[in-house]
């Protein structure tokens, strides 16, 4: 089960949900506001018999949501049906706030990157994101458990020897760009590893991440 407070949100909102399975805590365990996918971090508990928890700023107006657990190929639904929400919507059950139909979340971002030639122009993407999010591209020099920084409320990167690449505001599509030289002084045949990620909801509570991704440099 889940719920929201206050009661009445104007400006942030907290997420509260339980998980309850004797194998194993959630692969994925998030809310699911106006279509877009906020993940959830353990408050109480443990994994697998636990309660999650996140904090969202939100502006005034209709808002509505539902939680959405992910283990293995299983997924759970709360509501199974339908949408809780708040801020005078038009729902189908005024009375429970409740909306018949469930959004489906948007897709996660994710990173792509052109040739990186050294002496040459490279172009990191990341698409999904929302419009006027600063996306922030980080490079690493492998794969593997990386930092979590307090920006990121704690989200932890899948880079080893992290360090910001540098970053870009999304337009109306989603799309951020980020347009560099490969210094001249870079080996061929490098690897490099790349991650994009987005400070999301109060400290950074909210915040995503792309896949990792790899590029070898050439001449």
């Amino acid at each position: 089960m889940g719920s929201h407070e206050p009661a009445s949100p104007s400006t942030s909102v907290d997420f509260y949900a339980d998980w309850h399975d004797a194998s194993s805590p959630p692969d994925v365990f998030e809310v699911v506001m106006d279509g877009t996918s906020y993940p959830m971090t353990l408050l109480w508990g443990a994994g697998e018999d636990g309660v999650f928890h996140t904090s969202l700023s939100v502006p005034a107006g209709c808002h509505e949501y539902y939680f959405r657990g992910v283990l293995g190929a299983a997924e759970t639904r709360f509501p199974e049906d339908g949408s809780y929400g708040w801020g005078g919507c038009a729902f189908d059950d005024v009375g429970a706030e409740w909306f018949a139909t469930q959004l489906a979340p948007a897709p996660p971002i994710s990173v792509s990157t052109t040739d990186w030639v050294v002496g040459g122009s490279t172009t990191v993407t990341a698409v999904n994101a929302e419009d006027g999010e600063t996306v922030m591209f980080v490079r690493g020099t492998g794969m593997g458990p990386g930092p979590c920084p307090g920006l990121l409320g704690g989200l932890c990167l899948d880079l080893t020897g992290a360090a910001l690449l540098g970053s870009a505001v999304a337009d109306a599509t989603g799309t951020a760009e980020l347009t560099f030289t490969v210094p001249g002084f870079v080996p061929d045949g490098m690897t490099v590893t790349l991650q994009a990620v987005i400070e999301r909801g109060s400290g950074g509570s909210s915040s995503v991440k792309s896949d990792a991704i790899s590029a070898v440099t050439e001449l």
